[in-house]
């Protein structure tokens, strides 16, 4: 019998491994044709959302989760541009500084300084995952192999002893 658990978890580790080395890259990409700056985050759109959770004693609890849209503003040669950083997060408030990378060919287009180690946190432990997927694989397979050598070995010994 075949344990498919495996076979699973390796194609969503595949997945994330594959999504993340895809954002490394594209950040990277960018990141050769930018220029760092300031920005200065003007507003925040703040969304509140109360989600029922249990404990271990089966009582519930409305959980709140809060999610932040930040919009940044910098400024190139003069002139104002304005975007929402990639990263939802509520660590910011209204008049924070942060660093961002623009598109020297079009300023419009920016990133979020601190996005490079999110992609790098992503990247590093999507490739953990993969690595204890592959070794709980393997060992998975090679166990596999042993137990149908050994049903192979008492197969040919019950020939045999038929024979005689």
């Amino acid at each position: 019998k075949v344990n498919y658990t495996y076979f699973i978890c390796l194609i969503i580790g595949s997945v994330f491994f594959g999504v993340s080395l895809y954002g490394n890259i594209e950040s990277m990409e960018f990141r050769k044709n930018a220029k760092e700056t300031t920005g200065i985050i003007y507003d925040i759109e703040k969304s509140v959302e109360y989600k029922t959770e249990y404990d271990e004693d089966g009582n519930s609890y409305e959980k709140k989760e809060e999610t932040c849209i930040n919009h940044v503003q910098y400024e190139i040669d003069g002139k104002t541009y304005k975007d929402k950083l990639s990263l939802v997060s509520c660590n910011y408030d209204i008049g924070d500084e942060v660093g961002i990378y623009y598109n020297m060919d079009n300023p419009a287009i920016m990133e979020e300084k601190n996005n490079k180690y999110f992609l790098l946190f992503a990247f590093v432990l999507s490739t953990i995952f993969m690595c204890f997927i592959v070794v709980a694989g393997l060992k998975e397979m090679f166990s596999t192999v042993k137990s149908m050598k050994k049903t192979l070995k008492k197969k040919k010994s019950k020939k045999s002893t038929k024979k005689k």
